[in-house]
């Protein structure tokens, strides 16, 4: 029951960035439905909960470093937010950009955790099966 997972590559951080980018461009595009009162509460709890929702599924995609994916990816994410802000002609204001950066690490970061509760989780239950296969 080995469990053999693979390395990530240039595109699986560029695909965790993309997705980010379109959950935070919908969600934006929502807000203007939303009452400012209830916006100014959840917006940033809602950008980590995005953010780690890709970080999540990209670092399920290994066995290792996850911490360091879920930084990669935020950072990706984060380059592919600006990106797509630039081009849509927002303004860039620099107050936003940063919060969106803190935002992201920190949903990064979390996904990255919760991935790696799971994969060692699911590494013990191998172990645990093999060893009962055994016997």
């Amino acid at each position: 029951m080995a469990n053999i997972k693979r390395k990530l590559i240039l595109l699986d951080y560029i695909a965790g960035g993309v997705l980010t980018s379109g959950l935070v461009w919908g969600w934006l595009q929502l807000v203007n439905y939303i009452p400012n009162q209830i916006v100014f509460y959840v917006h940033a709890p809602i950008l980590v909960v995005l953010s780690g929702i890709s970080s999540y599924i990209v670092c399920m995609k290994t066995s290792k470093d996850h911490l360091n994916i879920g930084i990669r990816t935020a950072l990706s994410s984060w380059l592919f937010s600006v990106l797509f802000f630039w081009i849509f002609a927002f303004e860039l204001d620099l107050i936003f950009l940063l919060s969106l950066l803190v935002s992201y690490i920190v949903g990064g970061l979390g996904g990255a955790y919760i991935a790696l509760k799971e994969t060692t989780q699911r590494l013990r239950m191998d172990t645990k099966v093999e060893t009962i296969d055994r016997s």
